[in-house]
């Protein structure tokens, strides 16, 4: 067994998901930006007016 091998396989799959997430999360964001934008505001308008 090639321990370093098996060492750098795990790490660069591990980089390799959390790439995939990150972009996943950005492509959610970047398309439901107006949504998230119109909720931030309708909470912010809640915390400063209290309903």
């Amino acid at each position: 067994m090639n321990k370093k091998g098996d060492f750098a396989w795990e790490t660069l799959m591990k980089l390799f998901i959390a790439l995939l997430v990150l972009v996943f999360i950005l492509t959610i964001i970047y398309f439901a930006k107006e949504k998230i934008m119109s909720i931030l505001e309708k909470f912010a308008s809640l915390l400063r007016f209290g309903g």
